[in-house]
């Protein structure tokens, strides 16, 4: 492996006769050192993406000992870093990553999962807004904010958030049912009622909107929905689960 990996370090020879003047082809993207040093950082980003985060630590000890110590490569090592749960070691590389490359959105997203995985939600929100004022289309990162706004009850702002996770990519349905439940948080269930429909049967869309209403302490509109579920589907386990369970917290 290592060997194919420093292949690009092997010298062309071009053999010039003394025939004709040729044209000499230039060399592959691939073949040259900038070639080559985005082949691993594409081969390591493909390592974090499948979970194969000690490989990808492997490579980026690679990079490191070539010489190759560019901001990418700084970002490539927290999100390992943060991958492997070294959250400390993690942070310290993404900081550094930030103040070297403070118009790319991407150490803002990863800082803001950093935080939003140690349970700072403020700095998380503070980060993923930076993101997203830096790049507006990315939707993932619209939908993490929405989030994370949500679990801090900041339900018109999830709501705003979340419905540009919905413009941008409308086919994912987990940007629908959060963009849900966020109505759920700002008081709006037929909206929230109808984004689940779009991505669940009736019965499941009744549940999920009774789950909203019962975290949000509204046991008897949550009572209604999951029996409303089991009325479209008799045979839904959990609906039926959470009514046994809220009677009996209401001793009836």
């Amino acid at each position: 492996m290592e060997h194919w990996l420093n292949v690009w370090l092997v010298p062309v020879i071009l053999f010039l006769g003394c025939g004709p003047k040729r044209n000499i082809e230039p060399l592959p993207a691939w073949m040259t050192e900038d070639g080559a040093k985005n082949v691993r950082i594409d081969i390591t980003n493909s390592l974090l993406e499948s979970h194969n985060t000690d490989q990808a630590l492997r490579m980026i000890a690679l990079l490191y000992e070539e010489g190759i110590d560019t901001p990418d490569v700084k970002l490539l090592q927290g999100r390992a870093l943060l991958q492997a749960g070294l959250t400390n070691e993690a942070e310290k590389v993404l900081l550094e990553a930030q103040r070297k490359m403070p118009r790319d959105p991407r150490p803002y997203r990863q800082l803001g999962i950093l935080y939003a995985d140690t349970g700072q939600l403020d700095l998380a929100i503070t980060n993923l807004q930076s993101a997203v004022k830096i790049n507006y289309s990315h939707p993932d990162t619209w939908n993490n904010l929405g989030y994370l706004l949500m679990a801090r009850e900041r339900c018109d702002e999830a709501r705003n958030a979340l419905e540009k996770a919905v413009s941008l990519d409308g086919a994912d349905p987990l940007f629908r049912n959060n963009l849900a439940f966020s109505c759920v948080c700002a008081g709006d269930d037929d909206n929230a009622l109808r984004l689940l429909r779009s991505t669940n049967s009736e019965a499941e869309a009744r549940y999920n909107l009774g789950v909203g209403l019962e975290t949000l302490g509204k046991t008897v509109g949550a009572k209604q929905q999951y029996q409303l579920a089991l009325e479209a589907d008799s045979s839904h386990a959990m609906a039926r689960q959470a009514v046994t369970r809220l009677v009996n917290e209401d001793g009836q």
